[in-house]
């Protein structure tokens, strides 16, 4: 992970423009109106750690009046975002159909006073899909939420993210597109400003949402607390997050290098063949997880070129927000990407260090294959014509636990020294009576 040392001086922030947390606006819930929060991202800025949380938690938020739809029987909020702006992901098509309807309905029928909906998509959204939005909740005031982060830490996260969705580019070929302002009409750069291009993302919404409701919570830097990004969103929404206290069940870990740069090219050897649910439940999760369960994240920094090009980009960003007169919670000077001294780069790696991460990676495609090929055949029990008669089934159980039996003492054997003594007696003289019997 990229990590701080060295932190810069935002000049231009002044106090009115760059509020402490507890300088935020009155939450809808004091207020007589019902309300809606829309969070939608940007991406890469704790949004997962976010939604897992505020998942796992549903019953503590409703006990403070805040609604988070989902749960067994309610609306999947990132298929209902997908059927808002009509994306249907091959594969999954079933799953998305009337999923908006089901969570404006929800939103619509629960008791409590403020409704958080949270998907970092809605940044993509269109003046229409952003007119669509607000206007699925005709009873409730909606505000929109954005959470930013520094481009330094968004930029090597993007890359990773890039190659989880079954992309090849190698670092020097995301960063270069990413910097490119000729090429921004192209990947890299086309998809990585149309999720980081903060401005004009609150441009979109605010063509439908007054200012006033326009709300911008900076994350912090790193080595903070998780829980300081979590309590400057909750100053926003309306609720206390100390009671927030029930575990995730995931959490989205970082990269090591090596580990990255096998999945890159997996990517280039499968090819673009799966299709994008395939690519999801294998790469993104199976093997991803795998790796970042047992691996840690280096710390890893950019080179000088490329830092000084971040950190203008974060003052402009910064400079940008302060004139454009948007509530902002937390630090601005949280925007500005902050030099490292480590020499190592997101994209060095080593061979030995590749070929760790390669074989952890196939040990758990083997694991996997061979879990779903015993479901699906190897555990078949025989036809009912093949069946032995009933005195030989009992025989052949007899025979069966026999050999486990046997199975067990030697594997025992191997583990305790005590307990392959009569194993290698057992030996000695089964050599013993095989030399006396031959001629």
């Amino acid at each position: 992970m990229l990590t701080a040392h060295r932190r810069p001086t935002v000049g231009q922030v002044t106090p009115s423009r760059a509020p402490d947390i507890g300088q935020c606006t009155m939450p809808c819930m004091t207020r007589d109106n019902r309300c809606v929060y829309l969070h939608i991202g940007l991406y890469k800025t704790g949004t997962t750690y976010l939604q897992n949380l505020w998942r796992a938690n549903r019953k503590q938020l409703a006990e403070q009046g805040v609604h988070y739809p989902g749960g067994q029987d309610g609306p999947i909020q990132v298929f209902a975002v997908s059927d808002l702006f009509g994306r249907r992901p091959k594969g999954g098509e079933e799953r998305i159909e009337g999923q908006w309807d089901e969570l404006t309905a929800a939103v619509q029928a629960s008791p409590d006073p403020i409704t958080l909906i949270s998907d970092e998509s809605l940044s993509l959204a269109t003046a229409r899909d952003a007119r669509k939005a607000v206007e699925g909740f005709p009873d409730h005031e909606v505000h929109v939420v954005a959470t930013v982060r520094d481009l330094g830490r968004v930029l090597l996260s993007s890359w990773h993210q890039a190659i989880k969705s079954d992309e090849t580019w190698t670092w020097r070929q995301f960063v270069d597109g990413v910097r490119d302002p000729v090429r921004r009409g192209q990947n890299p750069g086309r998809s990585f400003w149309i999720r980081q291009d903060l401005m004009a993302i609150l441009d979109v919404w605010q063509s439908v949402v007054p200012r006033d409701r326009m709300h911008v919570v900076t994350v912090p830097p790193a080595g903070a607390s998780k829980d300081v990004l979590l309590e400057r969103v909750g100053k926003v929404v309306g609720y206390d997050n100390t009671p927030l206290t029930e575990a995730t069940v995931w959490d989205n870990r970082a990269f090591a290098t090596a580990d990255a740069e096998v999945l890159r090219r997996l990517n280039e050897g499968l090819g673009h063949r799966l299709n994008e649910r395939q690519h999801h439940r294998v790469v993104r999760r199976l093997l991803t997880r795998e790796l970042t369960r047992n691996s840690v994240a280096e710390t890893v920094g950019l080179d000088p070129d490329d830092q000084a090009w971040v950190s203008a980009e974060g003052q402009r960003i910064v400079d940008d927000l302060v004139a454009s007169g948007y509530e902002v919670v937390g630090d601005l000077a949280d925007l500005v990407p902050t030099e490292t001294e480590t020499p190592r780069r997101p994209d060095e790696t080593t061979s030995d260090e590749m070929l760790d991460s390669a074989l952890r990676a196939l040990t758990a495609m083997t694991e996997e294959y061979a879990k779903l090929w015993w479901e699906g055949t190897g555990a078949r029990p025989a036809a009912p014509d093949s069946a032995p008669r009933h005195g030989g089934r009992w025989r052949s159980r007899i025979r069966a636990q026999r050999f486990r039996v046997k199975r067990g003492l030697l594997r025992l054997a191997d583990r305790s020294r005590l307990a392959a003594m009569p194993v290698n007696g057992y030996l000695r003289l089964r050599d013993a009576r095989r030399r006396r019997s031959r001629p």
